[in-house]
């Protein structure tokens, strides 16, 4: 109950679109997902390749396995740190888990597919 001052509220999403698609990396093509704050577009999936912004996009190599453990920059309340982030993947939709600030975080997501 956040109302009750004992009960601390609940942290507010972070990263809550996803996109997932192919890019070529190290002179193969891999499946990437990335974690968005913003609604996920294509547009934006590609942007997160060309710039180095950790509050805005988590870009994350997909391993080939459902689950996997990779340490990413994650951002929430004005601070951004490195941290283990536990993913779920089905190739469409998943979940997140990771802490930032002290502060464990989830997040179920959709992915957009992206060519």
């Amino acid at each position: 109950d956040p109302t009750d001052p004992t009960d601390p509220p609940e942290p507010g999403a972070i990263y809550p679109y996803a996109t997932v698609g192919t890019r070529c990396s190290g002179g193969a093509l891999r499946e990437f997902l990335v974690l968005s704050s913003e609604p996920a577009s294509c547009a934006g999936h590609a942007e997160a390749f060309e710039v180095d912004e950790p509050a805005r996009f988590v870009r994350i190599p997909l391993p080939g396995s459902a689950s996997f453990t990779t340490t990413q920059t994650l951002c929430a309340d004005g601070s951004c740190e490195s941290t283990a982030l536990s993913v779920a993947f089905d190739g469409s939709t998943g979940s997140w888990q990771g802490t930032v600030g002290g502060v464990a975080r989830d997040q179920s997501f959709t992915a957009t597919r992206c060519s």
